[in-house]
């Protein structure tokens, strides 16, 4: 065995020990959050057939306009569950693996044009940061942990040389295409292969001038090619979805980004704040949540407010002495270039994005970020200590800030483990998540703890009053407490209020007929009577709508107490009809 593939082999068990110590705990959660759309209920990742999965969006027959279109991802899962019948031990050990994965093909792709040490602590700093718990954690994470790696993956073989390897250029084409179908933001690889070329220009003894026009060069030579693979992936995208773009989550129940409405100067002053918070999570991950809504993350609409001053003059400075770093050192050319590149399309500068901020858009970014970071960690230890001492200098500079960075990340892992731990954290950390508190209550009347459930909506409708999902959660906890006067008035009130709506009447006619039949039961003829022609009413225009929108048990339903209430009223034929 040569000493690169001795070092490539420890690399890989390093990678793996090193994710089972952090997230290893996280293979015995359930499915949480989207989980139970994107995996547990989508019909999608019940199949092998790639003609489905290439044919459907990610949140298949589910009412979500974000415009996600990941068929490479629905695939993984469903090979999960087939593997497993369904158990999420399954996939949560696939993401683990994944990111093991991840760390290997960034501490390989740094070697190129960096020291071991600096490969060795870049990877490491990749693997345990908090940050990147929900990409891990979270079955439907991985999303970002394919597409990274197979981004890794193509700018791995785009380092190395492909003169008489054809079948090379061929894996590279083939690694782009699959980051494309992993994830959106993957059509950002230009940046990685700049990067890439940059810091192999550099780390061959050319100036900072020739190694970026080198750069430019290699990648019109080999990279723009792959360009041409954005031509059938957004005619994909535009024969499954209808649109080439994605959308800010306009559907009723998902509250879209604020940004959405916004104009430029708000979107440039908040993006730059929500900037300053990634890096302060990034530097101090004390606080992790799943939602960061405009109750957290306010719109920045003043210049001259702290909000933007500050985050805008650190992240100067930052930039300052990126451009320094850039210039002098590999890693970190490769660093800042794909780390900025990466980012740039989440950071809702170009167009606003379907959440105003969320930990698990920094997962591709990291990989740039940790390269910086291990260059500067590095380079710390060889001024404290140079010569033979050197390399215990870094192992300990590297131990101080991975030991901390890495117990909080241990300690994050049981949050993870089912969604009344995840949203109780939530609420924990950030009482004024009004979503996260909406969950909570779903989580808390599938439970049976109707009592319980009422408080968290109560909670979010006393920060969100005409959330419509808290309103008929709200509506459902009443039934269950046995109050089907309350929940009927809540949900006519829905109904004034949201003319139509599916949602409201697929909630509104059962309960319409239930209170028909306790009036009936009373005695109260008039008064059923009354209620059976709602009923009839409702269930009739429903039925009339789109044929598209409702599947065939919704349209049975409506059918159902059509039939029942025609009957009720004596209307025999009709309703045999």
């Amino acid at each position: 065995m040569t000493d690169s593939n001795r070092e490539s082999g420890l690399a890989g068990l390093f990678c793996l020990l090193v994710v089972l110590a952090c997230f290893g705990m996280g293979i015995a959660g359930d499915f949480v959050w989207d989980d139970h759309q994107i995996v547990e209920r989508n019909p999608v990742v019940r199949t092998l057939n790639p003609a489905v999965h290439l044919g459907s969006e990610f949140f298949s027959r589910w009412e979500v306009e974000y415009g996600y279109y990941r068929p490479l991802v629905t695939f993984s899962l469903a090979l999960d569950r087939l593997l497993s019948g369904g158990s999420p031990w399954l996939f949560h050990l696939t993401n683990l693996l994944l990111h093991a994965l991840n760390g290997f093909l960034l501490f390989n792709l740094l070697r190129r044009f960096s020291s071991r040490a600096v490969a060795a602590v870049a990877s490491a700093l990749f693997l345990v940061h908090p940050v990147q718990s929900e990409g891990v954690l979270w079955v439907s994470g991985r999303t970002d942990l394919l597409a990274t790696c197979m981004l890794l993956t193509a700018t791995l073989l785009y380092s190395g040389r492909f003169t008489g390897k054809r079948w090379r250029y061929v894996l590279f084409l083939c690694a782009v295409a699959g980051a494309l179908l992993a994830k959106e933001m993957a059509v950002t690889f230009p940046a990685l292969l700049l990067g890439a070329g940059l810091a192999g220009a550099l780390a061959g003894g050319d100036r900072f001038a020739g190694a970026a026009a080198g750069a430019w060069r290699r990648f019109l030579k080999r990279g723009a090619p792959a360009l041409l693979l954005l031509v059938p992936y957004f005619g994909a995208r535009f024969l499954v979805l209808g649109r080439l773009l994605g959308g800010a989550g306009e559907s009723a129940g998902v509250l879209p980004n604020p940004m959405a409405a916004a104009d430029f100067s708000t979107r440039l002053f908040t993006a730059v704040h929500v900037l300053g918070k990634y890096c302060g999570l990034l530097v101090f991950p004390r606080v992790l949540t799943i939602e960061y809504n405009p109750e957290i993350v306010p719109p920045v609409e003043n210049p001259l407010s702290a909000a933007f001053l500050l985050p805008a003059g650190i992240l100067l400075l930052l930039l300052i002495v990126m451009v320094r770093l850039t210039s002098r050192t590999p890693p970190a050319a490769f660093g800042a270039v794909s780390a900025l590149g990466s980012y740039f399309l989440v950071s809702g500068l170009p167009f606003p994005t379907p959440a105003l901020m969320a930990e698990r858009v920094l997962y591709l970014p990291m990989a740039g970020l940790a390269a910086i970071a291990g260059a500067v960690l590095v380079g710390i230890a060889a001024r404290l200590a140079p010569g033979r001492y050197q390399v215990p200098a870094t192992a300990v500079l590297a131990l101080l800030v991975l030991v901390p960075l890495g117990a909080r990340t241990v300690a994050r892992v049981p949050d993870w483990h089912d969604d009344r731990s995840l949203f109780q954290a939530t609420v924990r950390d950030h009482p004024e998540s009004f979503l996260a508190w909406y969950n909570l209550g779903v989580n808390q009347l599938e439970a049976g703890d109707a009592a319980s459930a009422l408080e968290s909506v109560d909670r979010t409708l006393s920060y969100r009053p005409d959330y419509l999902p808290a309103r008929l959660t709200r509506a459902a906890v009443f039934t269950r407490l046995g109050d089907s006067d309350r929940s009927l008035a809540i949900l006519q009130a829905a109904e004034q209020d949201h003319p139509g709506h599916r949602a409201v009447r697929f909630r509104l006619v059962p309960a319409l007929a239930a209170q028909a039949a306790e009036l009936e039961a009373a005695g109260d003829g008039p008064g059923a009577a009354a209620l059976h022609r709602e009923v009839i009413s409702l269930a009739s225009d429903s039925l009339i709508g789109d044929e598209g929108l409702d599947g065939p048990g919704i349209k049975a339903l409506y059918h159902m107490h059509r039939a029942e209430s025609l009957f009720r009223l004596g209307k025999v034929a009709e309703a045999s009809d």
